[in-house]
């Protein structure tokens, strides 16, 4: 069986330019990028006949990393505390969406249970993007408030803000499930194989076809994240 690797050579360089930024904020911001890197590509080995054996390319890298990253420039931007404060906790509130959603995934998918859609609610396939389980769902609820009990220590952030965190990051992996169910495309093959993969022969079964795993990962990511973001500012 082929060894699955961590990162592509586009996901390489664009890890090695995503750490180079977090860099210039400090250690700290390593924390949550770490955690989903590491644990998350851990994790995936679990699942040796799925896709991914070559690694996460660039694409995959930013569309699980991009928002936060984004977030963290604005951090940088602003010199006010208050304003430096929402970035901060949006930037961990991305990253806490990415988690989730990873573990949820690799974990409901090795653990075979009982998926449904969450839009639905009828039962398909195990790894289609829109399905949810309940081991799944408890893996990605458990995750995100391990990786979130960090916060406090490392960020000097309140329990409570790191509550809240997680929460959002849950919310964000049911987002990226509901969407996944509305608008990812799924193919079927001329042997009524279904799969997320735009073979030759497969024709568009479901949703539409620009709109891949990595396009709802971030649809969802700056959804959730830009809420927060927004809702502060109206408070403000």
């Amino acid at each position: 069986m082929k060894q699955k690797r961590w990162l592509t050579y586009t996901g390489s360089l664009s890890a090695f330019f995503v750490a180079c930024i977090l860099y210039q904020g400090g250690l700290m911001f390593f924390v949550m990028p770490f955690f989903l890197l590491i644990g998350g590509t851990l994790i995936s080995k679990l699942n040796a006949d799925e896709g991914e054996k070559n690694g996460r390319n660039a694409i995959q890298v930013l569309a699980n990393g991009g928002v936060a990253l984004l977030c963290l420039l604005g951090w940088y931007w602003y010199t006010d505390v208050s304003l430096k404060s929402v970035f901060l906790k949006a930037y961990l509130i991305s990253f806490s969406i990415s988690i989730c959603d990873t573990f949820s995934s690799e974990v409901g998918k090795y653990l075979n249970g009982h998926t449904i859609d969450i839009f639905s609610l009828r039962k398909i396939q195990k790894g289609l993007s829109g399905g949810i389980s309940i081991q799944g769902t408890i893996a990605g609820a458990l995750s995100v408030g391990i990786a979130c009990s960090l916060i406090p220590m490392c960020f000097g952030l309140s329990w409570t803000t790191a509550f809240y965190i997680a929460f959002a990051g849950f919310l964000g992996m049911v987002l990226d499930s509901i969407l996944g169910s509305l608008l990812q495309a799924t193919y079927i093959s001329e042997d009524g194989q279904i799969s997320e993969t735009a073979n030759p022969s497969a024709k568009l079964y479901k949703g539409f076809a620009w709109c891949t795993n990595d396009v709802v990962n971030v649809l969802s990511n700056a959804i959730v994240t830009g809420a927060f973001i927004v809702y502060v500012f109206i408070l403000q």
